[in-house]
């Protein structure tokens, strides 16, 4: 097997990130917009503030949004951009950069320059050149535990984009497959057993039905807040054979402060204390799988937890042993995710074949599969 080292781009001088800033610094005078007056777009003017980068507007395609303010900051239509006279840097960092990479090239401004680089890593995680330089054994062992070479270009992909702060890696190794339903992996069965850890408004679950042609045994579902606990009843209303437990998966009974991002009817919790624009402070009671589930068989679990996945699964370790489920979980939340999460089910079922798949154009939903 390749040594990771090998494949991965150590030797790279400075990051996209770093490429802008230098020339945002030898660029007079400038506006900088940030395109998406949402949450991506704040996380990108936290990084920008704190790197010394002044940001002119936002603009966005929302007509609702345009003409008001957000973050004191003025919220312009993409056209208006044409009328300025001096250089124009456009900041382009969702999920939708090549759609609006090409309404700005549509403008046919050559002062209009767009511009794209990894905010998430950096601001949200720490993850960052730095710490894959300092942690490269720690990397190695997981790549070496991975089952084949799809698993090994992806785990490669994504280091490599934090190593250069270039977002086309994560295209290069992105799957075009269902996110947690992969059939060349997962097997349909008409009696799994499915735990959905952290449910959010039950839409995973739809899709295990869609999966499963809704031959199913049993879903238990793990959703602590309380807002998007109540869709999911709504959106499941009268689901045979489903249970839905409002606590926080974990290694312990307890409660726990959880910092929150708020979407509208939707909440995000995670243990990561948010470098973002709009988080607070909730409190959620925790609780293990192995005591909620109780020795009652599991053949599939997912969790998508933003950040907690590693408890959880300590505190689902007994019913991991004695069940050998499949298992999707999300290892993108953390920096430490490709090194605790990986080695940590490999230890606790030496068994199990590891594959990772990305889905996501983005830094967002990378997947461990165990088979």
């Amino acid at each position: 097997m390749d040594i990771l080292e090998n494949k991965l781009i150590l030797n790279g001088e400075s990051t996209n990130l770093e490429l802008f800033l230098e020339r945002y610094q030898n660029t007079s005078p400038v506006r900088v917009i940030i395109f998406g007056a949402g949450d991506q777009g704040f996380l990108a003017l936290k990084l920008l503030k704190e790197n010394g980068v002044e940001i002119y507007a936002f603009c966005d395609n929302d007509p609702n949004k345009q003409g008001t303010t957000i973050k004191e900051l003025p919220v312009l239509a993409p056209n208006e951009l044409k009328h300025m006279e001096q250089e124009v840097f456009v900041i382009i960092n969702d999920s939708f950069y090549k759609e609006k990479q090409e309404q700005i090239k549509q403008l046919n401004m050559s002062h209009i320059h767009t511009f794209r680089f990894d905010v998430f890593n950096p601001l949200f995680k720490g993850f960052t050149k730095k710490y894959v330089l300092d942690h490269l054994k720690m990397f190695e062992k997981s790549y070496q535990l991975l089952e084949d070479e799809e698993s090994r270009n992806v785990f490669c992909g994504v280091l490599n984009s934090v190593l250069t702060g270039d977002l086309s890696y994560y295209e290069e190794v992105m799957t075009s497959t269902q996110q947690y339903f992969l059939k060349n992996l997962i097997p349909k069965l008409e009696n799994h057993i499915f735990v959905d850890i952290g449910a959010y408004n039950g839409d995973t679950i739809e899709q295990f039905l869609e999966f499963t042609d809704g031959k199913y045994e049993r879903i238990y579902a793990f959703e602590p807040i309380h807002s998007s606990a109540e869709l999911i009843k709504e959106n499941l209303k009268g689901l045979p054979n489903f249970e839905l437990y409002e606590v926080a998966a974990s290694n312990k009974k307890d409660k726990c402060a959880y910092y929150c991002n708020d979407y509208g009817e939707l909440t995000m919790a995670t243990t990561i204390q948010s470098q973002g624009a709009n988080d607070d402070i909730q409190y959620f009671y925790t609780d293990t799988i192995d005591k909620v589930i109780n020795g009652k068989r599991v053949t599939f679990m997912k969790m998508d937890i933003e950040g907690s996945e590693l408890e959880a699964l300590q505190g689902a370790s007994e019913t991991i042993k004695t069940n050998h489920p499949y298992l999707a979980i999300c290892v993108y939340h953390k920096k430490e995710d490709f090194i605790d999460i990986i080695q940590y089910i490999k230890q606790l079922v030496p068994d199990y074949k590891l594959y990772l798949r990305h889905h996501s154009i983005t830094p967002s939903d990378t997947v461990l599969y165990c088979i």
